[in-house]
């Protein structure tokens, strides 16, 4: 037995405080399209679901979600940046078990905040393989000591998640600035709500090696980035004209580090009828074209 507070994963050697994460082993089954002399007499060995079959390689794809702390949030923007460099995810469900993969791709990066929540997570990736797991782990009651501290990583990890005296960056410690194309001023958005989207598709390449056991990806292909960035502007103060394409927003991070992005347009925008209890905003969708390392 184990409870989910047991659970940890850790990307690249940095802590995340995850809030879930599931990796599947997924073999991936080749069905034989032939005529087998099978039966439809289910007491026959030749039964017709007994389709003659073998299996290919396995496909180990999985999803991290975490709550932002400090160190998760610089890591995510170095791998955006260098999006061709794999990195190291282990997974831990609880004291005891663990899959470790050393060569995972992020598929699509999220991030997403508003002013009465912490500002959340999610790393969808693909590995090249499951390099160990280790299924089950040890009795709930042996587990008093924490994991951290049956892993030996207290010291590394004890102080990870604290930031300016507060565990996690709250949504009201984001700010959202833009610059537009008649403006030199950089002005705050009066975003309540905002979310943040990088994707980009990868494409598996085989080669015929006469292996002996199915084999890892010969080439990997992969598609242009995408970056979209979806907020709700506050109405009464609507410091910009949600006609005109903005030449550069800056999303600051609790202080931590910002996503500045130099190439962005406003692609769609709404305005509704919302709910008797809900505010009033001015949804809006930028398509990003460019980002700034620094």
């Amino acid at each position: 037995m184990a409870v989910g507070y047991e659970g940890l994963a850790i990307v690249d050697g940095v802590q995340l405080l995850c809030t879930g994460a599931s990796v599947s082993d997924s073999r991936q089954r080749l069905d034989s399209n032939s005529g087998w002399r099978g039966s439809f007499d289910n007491e026959s060995p030749t039964f017709g679901m007994n389709v003659p079959r073998i299996y290919d390689y396995s496909i180990n794809d999985g999803t991290v979600s975490f709550e932002v702390g400090d160190g998760v949030i610089q890591l995510l923007k170095s791998w955006i940046l260098n999006r061709k460099v794999p990195k190291e995810i282990i997974i831990y469900p609880c004291n005891g078990a663990f899959q470790r993969f050393s060569r995972c791709y992020w598929t699509s990066i999220e991030l997403s905040s508003d002013a009465s929540s912490i500002v959340t997570g999610t790393i969808n990736f693909m590995s090249m393989k499951r390099d160990q797991e280790v299924l089950g782990g040890s009795a709930y009651i042996n587990n008093r000591n924490g994991l951290l501290n049956s892993l030996g990583l207290v010291d590394n990890f004890k102080y990870s998640w604290y930031i300016q005296n507060y565990g996690v960056v709250p949504g009201w410690r984001t700010t959202v600035r833009g610059l537009q194309s008649n403006s030199s001023v950089d002005l705050k958005l009066g975003i309540t709500t905002w979310s943040l989207s990088f994707g980009q598709e990868f494409t598996r390449y085989y080669t015929c090696e006469a292996n002996m056991s199915p084999q890892e990806a010969t080439y990997l292909g992969v598609s242009a980035m995408t970056a979209t960035l979806n907020t709700d502007i506050f109405v009464d103060n609507l410091t910009i004209d949600v006609n005109d394409t903005s030449n550069r927003v800056v999303i600051d991070i609790g202080g931590i580090t910002s996503f500045t992005f130099t190439d962005i347009e406003v692609q769609e925008h709404s305005q509704n009828i919302v709910g008797q209890s809900d505010l009033t905003t001015i949804p809006v969708q930028y398509q990003i074209f460019g980002m700034s390392a620094a």
